[in-house]
Order: structure tokens, then sequence, then C-alpha cells
């Protein structure tokens, strides 16, 4: 396994004349780059998307500032889709996005290589050509990548990926972010997931996760008032400080106890 800051490491270390690089599985990094991924289909894990700033906690007990956090959270996340759209069309940014996202927390990376290894214009047809073409592909990527155990059937990947060759195979012809330009509001957010089979709380944090950061701070301004998600609602109330009214509420309770993770 080989470390770097950004993807382009790999060339300006030499590796790509050094044969003693040929054994590595695993090129890791933290944030991507301009420069194309090292040759023979070497995966490649960008860390960014799963990591978050870490900051110590809220001393002597005195009550959090959810709402201040939670536009933190909004803050980062509009930014590393910002720097996602500098690389890539809005569609390709969208399709690794929902990829990842249906990826759960075992399978996000897998997910990520997958989308790198299957791009959205190679990926034509029906539903069930595009599902055999990521079947394929992820077939492709080391087994060790993929973490099927203790994962319950409804979030296998597999089924995962049925759902998203449904959800392209309906809304690509328009383009996905043109698609999105004009599903403003939660619901029909969720309708446009829930039409390919991806419903319920999962079709509700991929609107709140991905398409709300990526439309930007309009879309942040209309749902961030609005009632949280109904995901983990017991441990964020349990674990923080005042109440989850909001979306912003949430998110700032989300990203308070992973900020207690990171600072034990």
């Amino acid at each position: 396994m080989e470390l770097h800051l950004t993807p382009s490491g790999w060339r300006a270390h030499g590796h790509r004349r050094d044969g003693a690089y040929a054994s590595v599985i695993l090129h890791v990094v933290l944030r991507r780059d301009p420069f194309l991924e090292p040759p023979r289909d070497l995966p490649l894990l960008v860390l960014e998307p799963y990591l978050h700033g870490a900051v110590a906690p809220a001393a002597g007990g005195t009550p959090e500032d959810l709402d201040a956090l939670g536009e933190e959270w909004f803050a980062e996340r509009r930014a590393r889709m910002e720097r996602a759209l500098e690389r890539s069309p809005g569609d390709d940014v969208l399709y690794r996005e929902i990829l990842v996202a249906l990826g759960y927390k075992h399978n996000k990376a897998a997910m990520a290589e997958l989308a790198r290894r299957c791009p959205l214009a190679s990926l034509e047809g029906d539903a069930p050509a595009v599902e055999r073409r990521l079947r394929a592909g992820a077939g492709s990527l080391p087994r060790a990548l993929w973490r099927l155990r203790n994962v319950r059937p409804a979030n296998h990947p597999w089924r995962r990926l049925a759902e998203m060759a449904r959800f392209l195979a309906s809304a690509r012809a328009g383009g996905l972010a043109r698609g999105l330009a004009s599903r403003t509001t939660l619901p029909a957010m969720t309708a446009w997931l829930g039409a390919a089979g991806i419903g319920g709380a999962r079709a509700a944090e991929i609107a709140l996760n991905v398409f709300v950061p990526f439309l930007g701070p309009d879309a942040w301004r209309r749902i961030a008032d609005g009632p949280p998600p109904p995901a983990v609602p017991g441990l964020v109330t349990r674990e923080t400080s005042g109440p989850v009214t909001s979306v912003r509420r949430y998110f700032g309770a989300l990203r308070s106890l992973k900020q207690r993770i990171w600072s034990v």
C-alpha cells in the first residue's frame, strides 16, 4: 500500500519507473487532483470523503451550538462538492456520490473505486445492461475491497447496484444535474430516487448528503429549518446537548459526535 496527499504524488516520487512499487495493491490519498491514477488498474482510495474535521469537545458541559455545527457541516460538504465539480462535470459528480452513498459505511471505498473504473459515459443501454456493466466492474475489484459480512440483505451492494442501474436508466436521458435542478424539495428528491427502488431513510440520506450540497446554499436554506430525518434519532438525542428539532441541528449533532470520536 502506498500513501500520498494526492494521486500526482505517484509520479512526483518516481514510482512509475521504480520496479519496487510493482507489488503495490492499493494507492491511498487524502484528496484527488487532475493527475490520472497509476496504470494497471491500481485501486485508488481517496480518504477525504470519509474524514471529518476534529476539534476538542465543548469543555465543562457547556451546551453545544448545534445550529452552528450544522452550518459547519454544510460548509464542509459544499466545499468538497465544489472541488469535485472543478474536476468533473456535474452528472459525473452526482453519479459517483450517489454510488458511494449506496455503499453504506462498509462499502463506500469499493463503490468509489467502481465509479472510477466504470465511468458514467461507459454505462449505456437499459437498466439490465447498466446493471451487468456495474456487476462486471464490481467483480473485477480486489475481493478484499468488498465487506459483505454482517451486511443485511437489503443493503447488499449487488442489490444497491441494481437500484443504481434503474435510477440511471430512467434519469440520465435528461441529465442528472438538470433533473436534480428541477427537484428542489426533499419530497421531490426522495421520490426521484424512490422510483428506482431507493426508498425510505437511504433516499433521504442521499438527498441531504449529496443533492442539497450539490445544489448549494439556496437549497440548504430551504431545508435547514425543516424536520430532521428519522435516522438514528435516539443516538443523536442521547449523546448531544439540546433538542434535535431541524435538519441543521441534526447534522450539527452528528458533527459533534464525530468530533468526539476523532478527539479520543
